[in-house]
């Protein structure tokens, strides 16, 4: 029996914890409950693992020889609770949105983590479509951003700019593998590259060789891009960097180890205190929210910079625009229409 089965933050975790479920007496048949409401850190492999929100009702079906059933409830199928405590219903009234609706209805609509940086911004994305096949322009050149490590993950964002989209179009993580083995994967993929943006500690040099990892992977790369570093700036500043550009940003819907831990990337708890703390829990998901943080931080730099010098000059005429000088535009003046928005991005602390 497990309760609050979200709290489980992925899905393979909770099938680890299924390799423990034995019976070595003839006749007992091995079974798990479950009980949650949703949301949490496993609100998204939960709903998709037991087909939550395709059909209204309990539902029971097969796979690979193993049978689920999920059966929703909500407190007014709890006649005992509702009689023995009928304040409780009330109190559920009374909680604020989004939770109200996951506690009281049952509603699996969206997913909500306390204390999560970016859910907000992903329900949006979810509402808006932006989370969707996401298609790899030919004629348009990439960016990749890096989030170093060795014994911890390393991971790579793959982004193209259309206009005045973002679009994430690929993404890698691994372990215990040094920078050659990532450059190589890049070498593998046909597409032709920009830049690819390192953080700040790429600068640092290795014992040995006495060469940074900065030059190790500019050599390495060769003629696939130039490298250079992002501007230092505080964790919170890039955060906030990463949310003023969540509204252009599109997701391959493909990426799910991305999208999860993006979801998932949340302020430190303090046990003691009861509270969250003001920095980020590190842990699997930060990795690559570091990752977007960088690419946040270099977007607002470009979009002050004329399109023409980043060398996107094969991008087809923009439909949505009667400006045919666009080369020599930025993309903040191609972007921003109106100027309460313009204003919300130049008060964006550099």
């Amino acid at each position: 029996l497990m309760e609050e089965v979200t709290h489980i933050p992925t899905e393979r975790l909770y099938e680890k914890l299924l390799g423990s479920v034995r019976s070595t007496a003839k006749g007992i048949q091995t079974q798990v409950f479950l009980t949650t409401n949703p949301g949490g850190q496993g609100h998204e492999w939960v709903k998709e693992r037991f087909k939550i929100g395709i059909e209204p009702d309990a539902k029971k079906f097969d796979i690979e020889g193993k049978t689920r059933i999920y059966i929703p409830a909500t407190i007014r199928d709890n006649i005992h609770l509702m009689d023995a405590d009928p304040g409780y219903l009330k109190y559920l009234e009374n909680l604020p949105d989004g939770l109200r609706e996951q506690w009281l209805d049952g509603s699996w609509d969206d997913m909500d983590i306390e204390g999560a940086y970016y859910i907000k911004q992903m329900n949006t994305a979810t509402k808006d479509g932006r989370i969707t096949k996401v298609p790899i322009e030919s004629s348009l050149k990439t960016f990749t951003f890096w989030d170093l490590g060795i014994s911890d993950a390393m991971t790579l964002i793959f982004m193209q700019i259309v206009w005045t989209q973002i679009h994430i179009i690929e993404t890698y993580k691994n372990t215990w593998f040094w920078l050659e083995h990532y450059t190589e994967y890049i070498k593998d993929k046909d597409y032709t590259y920009n830049t690819h943006w390192f953080p700040h500690d790429v600068k640092q040099r290795e014992l040995g060789s006495w060469m940074s990892r900065l030059e190790v992977a500019s050599r390495l790369l060769d003629w696939l891009g130039k490298c250079d570093v992002v501007p230092m700036s505080t964790i919170e500043s890039g955060i906030n960097a990463c949310r003023l550009i969540f509204k252009h940003l599109y997701f391959d819907e493909d990426l799910e180890e991305f999208l999860n831990d993006i979801s998932l990337y949340q302020y430190e708890y303090d046990e003691k205190r009861g509270e969250f703390k003001k920095s980020p829990t590190h842990d699997c998901s930060s990795h690559y929210a570091d990752a977007l943080r960088y690419l946040a931080v270099i977007m607002h730099h470009l979009m002050k910079t004329p399109i023409s010098q980043w060398e996107q000059d094969k991008l087809e005429p923009n439909p949505y625009s009667n400006v045919t000088n666009e080369k020599d535009m930025t993309l903040d003046e191609i972007i921003f229409s109106d100027d309460e928005e313009e204003d919300e991005f130049n008060d964006y602390p550099y």
